[in-house]
Protein backbone atom coordinates (compact mmCIF):
# COMPACT_ATOMS: atom_id res chain seq x y z
CA UNK A 1 0.00 0.00 0.00
CA UNK A 2 2.66 2.49 1.41
CA UNK A 3 4.27 1.87 -2.42
CA UNK A 4 1.31 3.74 -4.12
CA UNK A 5 2.10 6.70 -2.09
CA UNK A 6 4.55 8.98 -3.30
CA UNK A 7 6.26 11.51 -0.68
CA UNK A 8 8.75 14.45 -1.44
CA UNK A 9 12.48 13.43 -0.79
CA UNK A 10 12.99 14.74 2.83
CA UNK A 11 10.01 14.79 4.47
CA UNK A 12 9.17 13.37 7.46
CA UNK A 13 6.53 10.68 6.31
CA UNK A 14 9.25 9.62 3.70
CA UNK A 15 10.62 5.84 3.88
CA UNK A 16 13.37 5.42 6.64
CA UNK A 17 14.98 2.89 4.67
CA UNK A 18 15.54 0.25 7.32
CA UNK A 19 14.50 -3.49 6.68
CA UNK A 20 10.92 -3.89 6.29
CA UNK A 21 9.80 -0.18 5.68
CA UNK A 22 8.54 0.79 1.98
CA UNK A 23 10.84 2.01 -0.97
CA UNK A 24 12.73 5.24 -1.31
CA UNK A 25 10.49 8.08 -2.14
CA UNK A 26 7.76 6.38 -0.81
CA UNK A 27 5.24 6.51 2.53
CA UNK A 28 6.62 5.32 5.43
CA UNK A 29 4.67 1.90 6.46
CA UNK A 30 5.35 3.47 9.86
CA UNK A 31 3.63 6.45 9.71
CA UNK A 32 0.98 4.97 7.66
CA UNK A 33 0.29 2.72 10.96
CA UNK A 34 0.26 5.64 12.78
CA UNK A 35 -2.05 7.63 10.43
CA UNK A 36 -4.29 4.92 10.20
CA UNK A 37 -4.59 3.95 13.42
CA UNK A 38 -5.48 7.01 14.28
CA UNK A 39 -8.27 7.46 11.69
CA UNK A 40 -9.66 3.91 12.59
CA UNK A 41 -10.10 4.73 16.53
CA UNK A 42 -11.38 8.39 15.88
CA UNK A 43 -14.66 6.96 13.79
CA UNK A 44 -14.61 3.45 15.43
CA UNK A 45 -14.82 5.59 19.34
CA UNK A 46 -17.08 8.23 18.09
CA UNK A 47 -19.65 6.46 15.64
CA UNK A 48 -19.40 2.87 17.02
CA UNK A 49 -21.85 0.22 15.20
CA UNK A 50 -23.19 2.07 12.57
CA UNK A 51 -19.50 4.01 11.29
CA UNK A 52 -18.26 0.33 11.58
CA UNK A 53 -21.45 -1.23 9.40
CA UNK A 54 -21.04 1.98 6.70
CA UNK A 55 -17.64 1.72 6.31
CA UNK A 56 -17.71 -2.22 6.03
CA UNK A 57 -20.17 -1.71 3.55
CA UNK A 58 -17.84 1.02 1.13
CA UNK A 59 -14.73 -1.16 1.32
CA UNK A 60 -16.50 -4.02 -0.26
CA UNK A 61 -18.03 -2.26 -2.83
CA UNK A 62 -14.68 -0.65 -3.35
CA UNK A 63 -12.60 -3.32 -3.00
CA UNK A 64 -14.75 -6.30 -4.63
CA UNK A 65 -15.28 -3.87 -7.74
CA UNK A 66 -11.49 -2.80 -8.41
CA UNK A 67 -10.48 -6.04 -7.72
CA UNK A 68 -12.73 -7.58 -10.19
CA UNK A 69 -11.88 -4.66 -12.85
CA UNK A 70 -8.69 -5.73 -11.94
CA UNK A 71 -8.43 -9.18 -13.16
CA UNK A 72 -9.70 -9.06 -16.72
CA UNK A 73 -7.34 -6.29 -17.20
CA UNK A 74 -4.39 -8.06 -15.61
CA UNK A 75 -5.56 -11.22 -18.33
CA UNK A 76 -5.10 -8.79 -20.89
CA UNK A 77 -2.26 -7.57 -20.08
CA UNK A 78 -0.51 -11.18 -19.83
CA UNK A 79 -2.31 -11.71 -23.11
CA UNK A 80 -5.10 -13.90 -22.42
CA UNK A 81 -6.03 -16.90 -19.94
CA UNK A 82 -3.99 -19.18 -21.84
CA UNK A 83 -1.23 -17.59 -22.30
CA UNK A 84 -1.33 -17.03 -18.25
CA UNK A 85 -1.61 -20.92 -18.17
CA UNK A 86 1.26 -21.62 -20.14
CA UNK A 87 3.74 -19.03 -18.84
CA UNK A 88 2.61 -20.78 -15.27
CA UNK A 89 3.41 -24.33 -16.24
CA UNK A 90 6.96 -22.89 -16.38
CA UNK A 91 7.54 -21.75 -12.98
CA UNK A 92 8.34 -24.89 -10.95
CA UNK A 93 5.63 -25.87 -8.61
CA UNK A 94 3.60 -23.15 -9.60
CA UNK A 95 0.33 -24.96 -9.38
CA UNK A 96 1.19 -27.26 -6.53
CA UNK A 97 -0.69 -27.50 -3.77
CA UNK A 98 2.07 -27.34 -1.03
CA UNK A 99 5.49 -26.14 -0.84
CA UNK A 100 8.74 -26.46 1.25
CA UNK A 101 7.55 -24.01 3.84
CA UNK A 102 3.62 -25.21 3.75
CA UNK A 103 3.72 -28.93 3.42
CA UNK A 104 -0.28 -31.36 2.73
CA UNK A 105 0.61 -31.60 6.95
CA UNK A 106 0.31 -27.82 7.34
CA UNK A 107 -2.72 -27.09 5.10
CA UNK A 108 -4.50 -30.09 7.18
CA UNK A 109 -3.47 -28.32 10.52
CA UNK A 110 -4.16 -25.05 8.99
CA UNK A 111 -7.75 -25.76 7.91
CA UNK A 112 -8.57 -27.08 11.17
CA UNK A 113 -7.40 -23.42 12.29
CA UNK A 114 -10.06 -21.91 10.39
CA UNK A 115 -12.86 -24.44 11.43
CA UNK A 116 -11.64 -23.08 15.08
CA UNK A 117 -11.61 -19.74 13.93
CA UNK A 118 -15.14 -19.45 12.43
CA UNK A 119 -16.37 -21.08 15.43
CA UNK A 120 -14.45 -19.40 18.41
CA UNK A 121 -13.60 -16.05 16.91
CA UNK A 122 -15.61 -12.96 18.34
CA UNK A 123 -15.66 -10.90 14.78
CA UNK A 124 -16.76 -14.83 13.10
CA UNK A 125 -19.37 -15.60 16.13
CA UNK A 126 -21.72 -12.56 16.15
CA UNK A 127 -22.45 -12.72 12.46
CA UNK A 128 -24.53 -15.92 13.84
CA UNK A 129 -25.41 -15.12 16.80
CA UNK A 130 -26.78 -11.70 16.14
CA UNK A 131 -29.60 -13.22 14.12
CA UNK A 132 -32.95 -13.89 15.81
CA UNK A 133 -33.38 -17.38 14.40
CA UNK A 134 -31.74 -20.61 14.43
CA UNK A 135 -32.52 -20.88 10.04
CA UNK A 136 -30.93 -17.52 9.81
CA UNK A 137 -27.50 -18.22 11.75
CA UNK A 138 -27.63 -21.26 9.49
CA UNK A 139 -28.02 -19.04 6.58
CA UNK A 140 -25.03 -16.85 7.89
CA UNK A 141 -22.76 -19.18 8.38
CA UNK A 142 -23.36 -21.00 4.79
CA UNK A 143 -22.85 -17.86 3.61
CA UNK A 144 -19.67 -17.21 5.68
CA UNK A 145 -18.24 -20.60 4.15
CA UNK A 146 -19.12 -19.76 0.42
CA UNK A 147 -17.18 -16.57 0.66
CA UNK A 148 -14.52 -18.30 2.36
CA UNK A 149 -14.04 -20.82 -0.80
CA UNK A 150 -14.74 -18.14 -3.66
CA UNK A 151 -13.37 -15.25 -3.13
CA UNK A 152 -9.45 -16.52 -2.67
CA UNK A 153 -10.02 -17.56 -5.75
CA UNK A 154 -10.65 -13.29 -7.09
CA UNK A 155 -8.41 -11.75 -4.38
CA UNK A 156 -5.48 -14.50 -5.96
CA UNK A 157 -5.33 -14.41 -9.47
CA UNK A 158 -4.23 -10.54 -10.18
CA UNK A 159 -1.15 -11.64 -8.00
CA UNK A 160 -0.65 -15.20 -9.99
CA UNK A 161 -0.84 -13.26 -13.32
CA UNK A 162 1.86 -10.58 -11.98
CA UNK A 163 4.08 -13.71 -11.05
CA UNK A 164 3.90 -14.68 -14.59
CA UNK A 165 4.34 -11.63 -16.00
CA UNK A 166 7.78 -11.00 -14.35
CA UNK A 167 9.83 -13.40 -15.69
CA UNK A 168 12.62 -15.15 -13.34
CA UNK A 169 10.32 -13.33 -10.23
CA UNK A 170 11.32 -15.36 -6.96
CA UNK A 171 12.63 -18.60 -9.17
CA UNK A 172 16.17 -18.66 -7.02
CA UNK A 173 15.25 -16.02 -4.30
CA UNK A 174 15.60 -16.74 -0.78
CA UNK A 175 12.62 -16.93 1.54
CA UNK A 176 13.18 -13.40 3.07
CA UNK A 177 12.84 -12.38 -0.96
CA UNK A 178 9.37 -14.31 -1.90
CA UNK A 179 7.88 -12.60 1.31
CA UNK A 180 8.77 -9.04 -0.16
CA UNK A 181 8.10 -9.80 -3.83
CA UNK A 182 4.51 -11.75 -2.43
CA UNK A 183 3.63 -8.75 -0.16
CA UNK A 184 4.20 -6.23 -3.18
CA UNK A 185 2.81 -7.93 -5.87
CA UNK A 186 -0.47 -6.14 -5.43
CA UNK A 187 0.99 -2.81 -5.35
CA UNK A 188 2.65 -3.81 -8.25
CA UNK A 189 0.29 -5.26 -10.61
CA UNK A 190 -2.24 -2.33 -9.92
CA UNK A 191 0.53 0.19 -11.01
CA UNK A 192 1.40 -1.75 -14.02
CA UNK A 193 -2.41 -2.29 -15.71
CA UNK A 194 -4.75 0.05 -13.50
CA UNK A 195 -5.20 3.42 -14.79
CA UNK A 196 -3.95 6.48 -12.89
CA UNK A 197 -7.67 7.20 -11.18
CA UNK A 198 -8.24 3.47 -10.63
CA UNK A 199 -4.55 3.14 -8.83
CA UNK A 200 -5.98 5.59 -6.12
CA UNK A 201 -9.19 3.67 -6.11
CA UNK A 202 -7.24 0.61 -5.46
CA UNK A 203 -5.63 2.34 -2.75
CA UNK A 204 -8.58 3.87 -1.03
CA UNK A 205 -9.55 -0.16 -1.47
CA UNK A 206 -6.22 -1.10 0.38
CA UNK A 207 -6.98 1.17 3.12
CA UNK A 208 -10.51 1.10 3.30
CA UNK A 209 -10.10 -3.13 3.87
CA UNK A 210 -7.85 -2.35 6.10
CA UNK A 211 -9.53 0.20 7.93
CA UNK A 212 -12.59 -2.25 8.20
CA UNK A 213 -10.85 -5.36 9.52
CA UNK A 214 -9.19 -3.50 11.95
CA UNK A 215 -12.54 -1.53 12.91
CA UNK A 216 -14.89 -4.18 13.25
CA UNK A 217 -12.25 -6.36 15.52
CA UNK A 218 -12.42 -2.93 18.12
CA UNK A 219 -16.05 -3.44 17.77
CA UNK A 220 -16.35 -6.87 19.12
CA UNK A 221 -13.75 -7.03 21.38
CA UNK A 222 -14.65 -3.35 22.95
CA UNK A 223 -18.38 -4.60 23.36
CA UNK A 224 -17.59 -8.09 24.77
CA UNK A 225 -15.58 -6.82 27.76
CA UNK A 226 -17.57 -3.84 28.38
CA UNK A 227 -21.01 -6.48 28.47
CA UNK A 228 -19.37 -9.35 29.58
CA UNK A 229 -16.10 -8.81 31.99
CA UNK A 230 -16.25 -5.33 32.94
CA UNK A 231 -20.21 -5.80 33.33
CA UNK A 232 -19.56 -8.83 35.36
CA UNK A 233 -18.33 -7.70 37.93
CA UNK A 234 -21.35 -7.29 41.00
CA UNK A 235 -20.33 -2.99 41.23
CA UNK A 236 -21.22 -2.68 37.70
CA UNK A 237 -24.40 -4.82 36.73
CA UNK A 238 -26.02 -1.96 37.09
CA UNK A 239 -24.46 0.47 35.60
CA UNK A 240 -27.03 2.70 33.01
CA UNK A 241 -26.44 2.80 29.12
CA UNK A 242 -24.48 6.05 29.35
CA UNK A 243 -22.01 4.52 31.49
CA UNK A 244 -21.78 1.39 29.21
CA UNK A 245 -20.70 3.51 26.06
CA UNK A 246 -18.04 5.51 27.91
CA UNK A 247 -16.39 2.17 28.73
CA UNK A 248 -16.51 0.89 25.66
CA UNK A 249 -14.95 3.76 24.13
CA UNK A 250 -11.82 3.49 26.85
CA UNK A 251 -11.57 -0.05 25.99
CA UNK A 252 -11.82 0.63 22.07
CA UNK A 253 -8.84 3.48 22.86
CA UNK A 254 -6.97 0.93 24.68
CA UNK A 255 -7.10 -1.80 21.98
CA UNK A 256 -6.22 0.01 19.42
CA UNK A 257 -3.23 1.40 20.29
CA UNK A 258 -2.25 -2.10 21.07
CA UNK A 259 -2.85 -2.91 17.54
CA UNK A 260 -0.93 -0.11 16.72
CA UNK A 261 1.89 -0.66 18.37
CA UNK A 262 1.83 -4.82 17.85
CA UNK A 263 1.73 -3.59 13.76
CA UNK A 264 4.53 -1.27 13.87
CA UNK A 265 6.81 -4.28 15.20
CA UNK A 266 5.51 -6.87 12.24
CA UNK A 267 8.25 -5.46 9.99
CA UNK A 268 11.07 -6.55 11.67
CA UNK A 269 9.76 -9.90 12.83
CA UNK A 270 10.39 -11.44 9.04
CA UNK A 271 6.55 -9.26 7.14
CA UNK A 272 2.89 -9.35 7.73
CA UNK A 273 3.16 -13.35 6.42
CA UNK A 274 5.11 -14.68 9.09
CA UNK A 275 3.55 -12.14 12.04
CA UNK A 276 0.07 -13.46 10.61
CA UNK A 277 0.95 -17.12 10.98
CA UNK A 278 2.60 -17.42 14.21
CA UNK A 279 0.03 -15.09 15.73
CA UNK A 280 -2.78 -17.44 14.38
CA UNK A 281 -0.96 -21.13 14.86
CA UNK A 282 0.59 -20.29 18.16
CA UNK A 283 -1.47 -17.53 20.15
CA UNK A 284 -5.21 -17.40 18.71
CA UNK A 285 -6.07 -20.68 17.90
CA UNK A 286 -5.32 -22.14 21.47
CA UNK A 287 -7.86 -19.79 22.47
CA UNK A 288 -10.26 -21.29 20.50
CA UNK A 289 -9.87 -24.85 20.37
CA UNK A 290 -10.33 -25.07 24.39
CA UNK A 291 -13.37 -22.30 24.06
CA UNK A 292 -15.29 -24.31 21.44
CA UNK A 293 -14.25 -27.58 23.32
CA UNK A 294 -15.79 -26.39 26.48
CA UNK A 295 -19.44 -25.68 24.83
CA UNK A 296 -19.33 -29.68 24.66
CA UNK A 297 -17.63 -31.06 27.85
CA UNK A 298 -19.41 -32.55 30.39
CA UNK A 299 -16.59 -32.46 32.57
CA UNK A 300 -14.25 -30.00 31.70
CA UNK A 301 -14.51 -26.59 33.68
CA UNK A 302 -13.18 -23.25 33.25
CA UNK A 303 -10.32 -23.41 35.19
CA UNK A 304 -9.46 -26.42 33.48
CA UNK A 305 -9.46 -24.83 29.61
CA UNK A 306 -7.53 -21.46 31.05
CA UNK A 307 -4.78 -24.33 32.34
CA UNK A 308 -4.71 -25.58 28.50
CA UNK A 309 -4.28 -22.41 27.03
CA UNK A 310 -1.74 -21.35 29.33
CA UNK A 311 -0.45 -24.79 29.00
CA UNK A 312 -0.07 -24.57 25.62
CA UNK A 313 1.36 -21.17 25.28
CA UNK A 314 4.29 -21.96 27.29
CA UNK A 315 5.17 -25.40 26.03
CA UNK A 316 4.72 -23.91 22.58
CA UNK A 317 7.44 -21.05 22.38
CA UNK A 318 10.02 -22.94 24.65
CA UNK A 319 9.86 -25.44 21.30
CA UNK A 320 10.21 -22.60 19.13
CA UNK A 321 12.71 -20.95 20.73
CA UNK A 322 14.46 -23.95 21.63
CA UNK A 323 14.30 -26.76 19.08
CA UNK A 324 16.28 -26.36 15.86
CA UNK A 325 14.83 -25.53 12.27
CA UNK A 326 16.92 -28.78 11.09
CA UNK A 327 14.86 -30.92 13.41
CA UNK A 328 11.86 -29.49 12.78
CA UNK A 329 10.34 -26.96 10.39
CA UNK A 330 9.29 -23.82 11.91
CA UNK A 331 6.08 -23.78 10.30
CA UNK A 332 4.82 -27.17 11.28
CA UNK A 333 6.19 -26.77 14.67
CA UNK A 334 3.85 -23.94 14.99
CA UNK A 335 1.33 -25.79 13.79
CA UNK A 336 1.76 -28.82 16.05
CA UNK A 337 2.44 -27.02 18.93
CA UNK A 338 -1.14 -24.59 18.40
CA UNK A 339 -3.09 -26.54 16.44
CA UNK A 340 -2.49 -30.37 17.91
CA UNK A 341 -1.01 -30.35 21.09
CA UNK A 342 -4.07 -28.25 22.79
CA UNK A 343 -5.93 -30.96 21.65
CA UNK A 344 -4.21 -33.88 22.98
CA UNK A 345 -4.00 -32.09 26.28
CA UNK A 346 -7.80 -31.76 26.56
CA UNK A 347 -8.11 -34.92 25.87
CA UNK A 348 -5.97 -35.75 28.74
CA UNK A 349 -7.97 -33.83 30.80
CA UNK A 350 -10.94 -35.40 29.83
CA UNK A 351 -9.33 -38.75 30.25
CA UNK A 352 -8.64 -37.91 33.75
CA UNK A 353 -12.00 -36.20 34.54
CA UNK A 354 -14.14 -38.89 33.47
CA UNK A 355 -11.59 -41.23 35.41
CA UNK A 356 -12.39 -39.29 38.36
CA UNK A 357 -16.16 -39.18 37.50
CA UNK A 358 -16.20 -35.46 37.59
CA UNK A 359 -19.09 -33.43 36.05
CA UNK A 360 -18.93 -30.12 35.56
CA UNK A 361 -22.38 -28.71 37.55
CA UNK A 362 -22.07 -26.04 34.64
CA UNK A 363 -22.65 -27.66 32.00
CA UNK A 364 -26.00 -28.85 33.05
CA UNK A 365 -26.81 -25.89 33.99
CA UNK A 366 -26.48 -24.69 30.48
CA UNK A 367 -28.40 -27.54 29.20
CA UNK A 368 -31.81 -26.70 31.73
CA UNK A 369 -31.32 -22.81 30.30
CA UNK A 370 -33.92 -22.19 27.88
CA UNK A 371 -34.35 -18.33 27.01
CA UNK A 372 -38.14 -18.11 25.75
CA UNK A 373 -36.53 -14.99 23.13
CA UNK A 374 -34.33 -17.05 21.30
CA UNK A 375 -35.43 -18.95 18.07
CA UNK A 376 -38.31 -16.30 17.46
CA UNK A 377 -38.99 -13.92 14.66
CA UNK A 378 -39.03 -10.58 15.53
CA UNK A 379 -41.70 -8.01 15.96
CA UNK A 380 -42.53 -5.65 13.15
CA UNK A 381 -40.38 -3.32 14.37
CA UNK A 382 -37.35 -5.00 14.61
CA UNK A 383 -38.15 -5.82 10.99
CA UNK A 384 -38.50 -2.45 10.33
CA UNK A 385 -35.45 -1.49 11.58
CA UNK A 386 -33.28 -4.03 10.26
CA UNK A 387 -34.54 -3.00 6.47
CA UNK A 388 -34.02 0.51 7.32
CA UNK A 389 -30.35 -0.91 7.86
CA UNK A 390 -30.51 -2.91 4.91
CA UNK A 391 -31.72 -0.43 2.35
CA UNK A 392 -28.92 2.14 3.71
CA UNK A 393 -26.13 -0.26 3.01
CA UNK A 394 -27.24 -0.89 -0.16
CA UNK A 395 -27.62 2.84 -0.85
CA UNK A 396 -23.78 3.43 0.39
CA UNK A 397 -23.01 0.50 -1.63
CA UNK A 398 -24.63 1.41 -4.97
CA UNK A 399 -23.50 5.20 -4.48
CA UNK A 400 -19.51 3.46 -4.40
CA UNK A 401 -20.02 1.65 -7.59
CA UNK A 402 -21.60 4.50 -8.88
CA UNK A 403 -18.99 6.95 -8.11
CA UNK A 404 -16.26 3.98 -9.70
CA UNK A 405 -18.05 3.89 -13.27
CA UNK A 406 -18.65 7.79 -13.44
CA UNK A 407 -14.65 7.82 -12.78
CA UNK A 408 -13.92 5.48 -15.29
CA UNK A 409 -16.67 7.35 -17.99
CA UNK A 410 -14.51 10.77 -16.80
CA UNK A 411 -11.26 8.22 -17.86
CA UNK A 412 -13.23 7.46 -21.29
CA UNK A 413 -14.31 11.14 -21.80
CA UNK A 414 -11.00 12.99 -21.33
CA UNK A 415 -9.17 10.19 -23.55
CA UNK A 416 -6.91 8.59 -21.23
CA UNK A 417 -4.55 6.40 -23.63
CA UNK A 418 -4.74 3.48 -20.82
CA UNK A 419 -8.12 4.10 -20.54
CA UNK A 420 -8.43 3.73 -24.18
CA UNK A 421 -6.31 0.85 -24.79
CA UNK A 422 -9.06 -1.24 -23.02
CA UNK A 423 -11.97 0.06 -23.84
CA UNK A 424 -13.90 -3.01 -23.96
CA UNK A 425 -12.98 -4.28 -20.13
CA UNK A 426 -13.77 -0.25 -18.99
CA UNK A 427 -17.07 -0.45 -20.86
CA UNK A 428 -18.20 -4.05 -20.20
CA UNK A 429 -17.47 -3.39 -16.16
CA UNK A 430 -19.51 0.26 -16.10
CA UNK A 431 -22.26 -1.35 -17.95
CA UNK A 432 -22.39 -3.77 -14.82
CA UNK A 433 -22.38 -1.19 -12.32
CA UNK A 434 -25.06 0.37 -14.18
CA UNK A 435 -27.47 -2.34 -14.63
CA UNK A 436 -26.77 -3.08 -10.79
CA UNK A 437 -27.48 0.42 -10.48
CA UNK A 438 -30.36 0.33 -12.13
CA UNK A 439 -31.76 -3.18 -10.76
CA UNK A 440 -31.71 -2.08 -7.47
CA UNK A 441 -33.42 1.08 -7.74
CA UNK A 442 -36.21 -0.65 -9.92
CA UNK A 443 -36.55 -2.91 -6.40
CA UNK A 444 -37.07 0.06 -4.45
CA UNK A 445 -39.25 1.68 -6.46
CA UNK A 446 -41.72 -1.47 -6.59
CA UNK A 447 -41.09 -2.15 -2.92
CA UNK A 448 -41.91 1.61 -1.95
CA UNK A 449 -45.38 0.63 -4.25
CA UNK A 450 -46.01 -2.18 -2.26
CA UNK A 451 -45.89 -0.09 0.52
Amino acid sequence: MCGLIRVPDGSFLASTGLPGDAAAGYLSIWWALIILGAVTLVYTVAGGFLAVLMTDVVQFGVLMAVVIFLIPLSFNAVGGVSEFISRASEIPGFFSGTSENYTWVWLALWLFLNVAMIGGDWPFVQRYISVPTIKDAKKSTYLIGIFYFLTPLIWYLPTMIYRVMEPGLALDADAATMTYNGEHAYVNISKMVLMSGMVGMMLAAMLSATLSNVSGILNVYANVFTYEIWGYAKKNREADEKRRIKVGRVFTLIFGLVIIGISMLVPFAGGAERVVVTLLTMVICPLYIPSIWGLFSKRLSGNQLLWSMAITWVVGFTAKFTIPTNILRGNLLESLSGLVFPVLILICMEIWSKYKRITNIGYESIREYTDPAADSEPGADIKKAVKGYSHMAMDVFCITLAVIALMLVGLMIAGDPKTMSVINIVVWFVVSILAIVVAYSIYRVLERKRL
